[in-house]
C-alpha cells in the first residue's frame, strides 16, 4: 500500500490522523509515518483499513477512488 493511498483513504473517510488511528487501536504517528511512507501498513492493518471501506482491489485501480460505494464507514 502506498502512502498516497493511506492518505486518500483517510480523507475520503473525512478523519484526522488521529481519528484513523483511533479506530485502528495505533498511534497517530504511526499514521503519520504510513503517510510519509517511512513506514508501510502491515498486513494485519491492511485489513482493519478494508474494515473501514478500503477496496480490496485498490490496487488494480487508477482512478484514485478506494471506497467501496457500498461500504462507508
Amino acid at each position: 500500500m502506498s502512502a498516497q493511498a493511506v492518505t486518500l483513504l483517510r480523507k475520503q473517510l473525512s478523519m484526522t490522523q488521529r481519528q484513523l488511528a483511533e479506530r485502528l487501536g495505533i498511534t497517530r504517528e504511526t499514521v503519520a509515518r504510513w503517510e510519509i511512507g517511512s513506514v508501510k501498513p502491515p498486513p494485519y492493518a491492511i485489513e482493519l483499513l478494508e474494515r473501514l471501506g478500503l477496496d480490496a482491489k485498490w490496487s488494480r485501480r487508477t482512478d484514485g477512488q478506494f471506497l467501496d460505494p457500498i461500504c462507508h464507514s
